[in-house]
């Protein structure tokens, strides 16, 4: 069952589904065969249709060695479009200061990082024990230079013999040049399978790897990725949140999109969508943060159509009272406990009554269940074959 639900404001849905349903089924056929450029990206999900136990006994074993010698950092050196999908699955699923999970620290660093950045992890890392991938995608000067900077300060740390047990190259076995190096060092490899990309990496071995150190149980990643995949493509479109999304966008017109989200879990989460949904389609959007919510739309007084999204966590893991000492003082013992996910609902229906008053422009919720990995497995494949489907409609409007 999925994890994400979808509610449409001020849209009229019977009308797009009559009118739009056809259409739909018609730009999902072109996706699902790769008739359109770059498109073969996507079929990465035979891939993980291919894991099996052995796939992930084999990660959690080498995790569970890395756990046992009292290691706490994880550098990774790999392209920003890597990180962004590996970093927003971490902030989204680890609470370092609530969650009990064992994990590793990771830091990312690329070859597009600003040298301060750079300057500052060779200072962090300077004495101090830790993991080091390589994650290549295509032979990288630049990424090999600084896998040079940061393997010299490992061995200056531990020694020349001990670095080689903590270095992680991840690689496509077609990369023979990288390959046959790492084999030759006696670095680890972890296998990139070579269907995938980066911009859809975040279900490969090295990421897969990388997810578990810090503490996410990457089987239930998978699993969950698979169950969208079958659920995605069910043809009943008042049963899939997908086809039915699909079909709402082709019978409305916009210009760009806006996504509004009410809690540092929905800005993380903004924040990737905007950015992924650039990289892939290079489609334009606007996130905003509440307060900031309620000037969202404001853009349309310049004659830019845009189609405002909020995003929302149904189920919170935590919640706080707040508490007054002075209520029984002045009586007010019989009101209702104020908490903070109360107020948070209060403010989020407050929001959605103030999008109508700017008149009834069209609004759709995106619910996810939890924070779990399973509500952002699922949500990750929702937005992928959204990135495709705003790819295919912007090269049929630029024909």
């Amino acid at each position: 069952m999925s994890k994400i639900k979808i509610n449409y404001n001020y849209i009229d849905i019977e009308r797009a589904l009559k009118n739009f349903s056809s259409k739909t089924f018609e730009v999902v056929k072109e996706i699902n065969n790769y008739s359109v450029k770059d498109f073969e990206y996507f079929n990465y999900k035979d891939t993980i249709y291919g894991y099996n136990i052995k796939t992930f006994e084999k990660i959690f074993q080498q995790v569970n060695e890395i756990y046992a010698s009292d290691i706490e950092y994880c550098l990774v050196i790999c392209p920003k479009t890597v990180s962004l999908q590996i970093e927003m699955i971490i902030k989204f699923l680890i609470n370092k200061y609530l969650d009990n999970r064992k994990y590793i620290q990771i830091e990312f660093v690329s070859p597009d990082d600003v040298t301060s950045k750079i300057d500052f992890l060779k200072h962090k890392f300077c004495e101090k024990k830790f993991i080091l991938v390589n994650y290549i995608f295509k032979d990288n000067k630049s990424q090999n230079y600084l896998f040079e900077i940061f393997k010299t300060i490992l061995i200056k740390n531990i020694g020349f013999y001990n670095a080689k047990k903590l270095i992680y190259y991840g690689i496509k076995t077609s990369d023979l040049q990288n390959l046959y190096f790492a084999k030759y060092e006696g670095y680890k490899t972890l296998i990139i399978n070579e269907k995938l990309s980066e911009e859809f990496s975040i279900y490969s071995i090295p990421s897969l790897f990388i997810l578990a150190l810090s503490g996410v149980d990457s089987k239930q990643l998978v699993d969950a990725a698979i169950e969208a995949f079958d659920e995605f493509d069910y043809e009943d479109i008042k049963l899939n949140v997908f086809l039915e999304y699909v079909t709402i966008l082709l019978s409305l017109d916009f210009d760009f999109l806006t996504l509004s989200s009410f809690d540092p879990a929905t800005d993380i989460v903004s924040e990737f969508v905007k950015e992924y949904l650039f990289i892939i389609s290079n489609s334009i959007v606007r996130t905003s943060s509440f307060p900031n919510t309620y000037f969202a739309n404001w853009t349309s007084k310049f004659n830019i159509k845009c189609l405002q999204h909020f995003i929302w966590i149904k189920e919170k893991r935590f919640d706080y009272e707040i508490y007054d000492d002075v209520n029984d003082e002045d009586h007010l013992s019989h009101l209702d406990v104020l908490n903070i996910n109360k107020m948070q609902d209060t403010l989020y229906n407050m929001s959605k009554d103030i999008q109508g008053e700017y008149g009834y422009r069209p609004l759709i919720e995106l619910i996810l269940t939890d924070r779990s990995e399973i509500s952002i497995s699922q949500f990750i494949i929702f937005i992928q074959k959204v990135s495709l489907l705003l790819k295919y409609l912007r090269s049929k409007k630029h024909k």
